[in-house]
């Protein structure tokens, strides 16, 4: 009995405890301006918290400076308007000033399941914000744009794009009050899992946290040997931290009820697919973030 009462708390600790990656610090990035200053660009309003919910909780939960950057009001339906005031709700629900949160509605760069968006255009967009705010961090969808949406895609080659054409701006006017660019930001994409994974919902969690325990106790025993953990690849991915950082950021039940919080917010997507989706998304409880190595 008394290794029973013992077990439950080490249990409840080990599922409810928070396990998210600190962000790594950019201290050089931006002028006097030590702080992360992340950039989420996105595709549609709802993006936010069906995808990148986790991120941007433990992002907050750190601190950080969080902006949104969504190219489209996802207006196919003739809803463009309400969907921008749904976004910005959103937003603040979870933790983030509407003030901070862009949506645009550029002719090029509407809502479309058929089409890819322009990706010199994206990376002109995200350029222009990237210099005026100081980001330290993008980030955005990977490659295959979590469910393969063109539009997805489309927004992570346009960041790519972005990268590989990046030039810091000449030396600033020292009265000037916008931040002052002293190297490149960091790119990071959220990590497409497969179709089995990707609806597994909270039971993805304790996968996961088994996973992290393993990779942590690894981690030990380098440290113990006087070996170089960095070196250490992940069991998740295969690369390591030196070629390709991993942040993780685990949902709490709580955390999860914030995200589904703001996903109400949505009042014109509450379809009953969607409410499938945010019952068992593995997106609702975990983002794993790769960094992207983008050669500038």
């Amino acid at each position: 009995m008394l290794l029973t009462f013992l077990f439950i708390p080490l249990v409840l600790s080990f599922l409810l405890t928070p396990q998210n990656t600190t962000f790594p610090p950019y201290p050089d990035n931006v002028t006097g301006n030590p702080k992360v200053k992340a950039l989420l660009v996105t595709a549609h309003p709802d993006d936010e918290c069906m995808f990148f919910g986790p991120t941007i909780l433990g992002l907050r939960q750190q601190n950080a400076e969080v902006y949104g950057l969504v190219l489209s009001n996802g207006g196919s339906e003739g809803l463009g308007k309400e969907r921008e005031l749904e976004l910005k709700e959103s937003y603040a629900a979870l933790g983030v000033d509407r003030d901070k949160v862009t949506v645009l509605d550029h002719p090029q760069l509407q809502d479309d399941i058929t089409r890819h968006w322009r990706k010199d255009l994206i990376a002109g967009i995200v350029h222009d914000y990237v210099q005026r705010l100081g980001i330290t961090d993008i980030i955005t969808f990977d490659r295959f744009g979590v469910s393969k949406h063109p539009n997805h895609i489309s927004t992570c080659e346009g960041v790519i794009l972005f990268f590989a054409n990046f030039a810091l701006p000449p030396p600033s006017d020292s009265s000037s009050s916008s931040p002052t660019l002293v190297q490149p930001p960091r790119a990071w994409a959220l990590r497409t899992v497969s179709l089995l994974p990707k609806y597994t919902g909270f039971v993805s969690t304790i996968s996961l946290r088994i996973i992290l325990a393993v990779e942590n106790f690894q981690r030990l025993v380098l440290r113990v040997l006087g070996r170089d953990e960095t070196a250490l690849p992940s069991i998740r991915t295969g690369d390591t931290i030196k070629t390709a950082p991993l942040l993780t950021f685990l949902s709490t039940p709580a955390q999860y009820v914030a995200t589904l919080n703001a996903m109400r917010k949505h009042k014109t997507q509450l379809v009953w697919f969607r409410w499938l989706y945010v019952t068992w998304s593995r997106y609702m409880w975990i983002n794993e973030l790769q960094e992207l190595k983008v050669p500038v």
